[in-house]
């Protein structure tokens, strides 16, 4: 509402806007692209970067809650994900994560050697990536910030956050991060990747089958591994 419209929590406290918090907030907006520019950041993300400058409860809440990020198929360098959600939302069971490979194209007109197709498709997961996810937490907190440091997937936001993330920290929810996850790690998604590249010059989407999502979820499930915020920041280190 209106009045809703004309409030913040800039500070930690919710309260009426000022003038002064207007100023306050094209200065956040400054450095947060500073910081971008600082981490090389430009035409997407890296998903280590994505983990690295996350916020640390959206880390705990993604390997405490977020169980499986299934790759569902995709096209063209977009591909579309389905996580299971935390169970607090009632009615809510999943959530789709959509991610658009930003140096797909790059990657397509490699020559490739089919005996390092997979290596390909690992390094075109790990290369700029754009995100969204359908979760509020995404909407509220996070879709403003990627629309401004140019990682959005789909809708751009141009509104402000003030009431939720008025000092536009983190970057992913829980269930982009749980994506995230599966880009940097997973030999499946890499293969699938390497698949989706082969198919670019047919203009062809990459199908997956159930029987391989079942599988997925399986392997997930047996080799259960939970993100390591330091060892995200090491890597994206070495992209600096």
């Amino acid at each position: 509402d209106h009045c809703r419209a004309l409030e913040t929590t800039l500070g930690g406290v919710k309260r009426a806007l000022t003038p002064e918090d207007l100023d306050n907030f094209a200065r956040i907006v400054d450095k947060m692209k500073a910081g971008a520019a600082k981490n090389k950041i430009k035409g997407g993300i890296r998903p280590q970067q994505v983990i690295a400058l996350s916020r640390k409860i959206d880390i705990e809440r993604s390997n405490k809650q977020i169980h499986f990020a299934a790759l569902l198929g995709g096209s063209k360098g977009n591909l579309r994900f389905q996580t299971n959600a935390s169970g607090e939302t009632p009615g809510v069971n999943r959530h789709f994560v959509n991610v658009n490979l930003a140096a797909f194209d790059t990657y397509s007109a490699m020559p490739v050697d089919p005996k390092k197709t997979t290596a390909l498709g690992k390094a075109c997961a790990n290369d700029r990536v754009k995100i969204e996810c359908d979760c509020g937490r995404f909407t509220y907190w996070y879709r403003y910030l990627a629309t401004t440091g140019g990682w959005v997937a789909g809708r751009p936001e141009t509104a402000y956050p003030k009431i939720r993330n008025p000092e536009l920290t983190g970057v992913a929810c829980k269930h982009i991060l749980r994506v995230m996850r599966e880009l940097t790690t997973s030999t499946h998604i890499h293969r699938q990747v390497a698949k989706m590249l082969d198919k670019a010059i047919e203009g062809k989407a990459l199908r997956i089958k159930q029987e391989d999502i079942d599988r997925q979820l399986r392997q997930q499930k047996k080799n259960r591994k939970t993100i390591d915020q330091g060892k995200a920041e090491k890597a994206a280190a070495k992209l600096l």
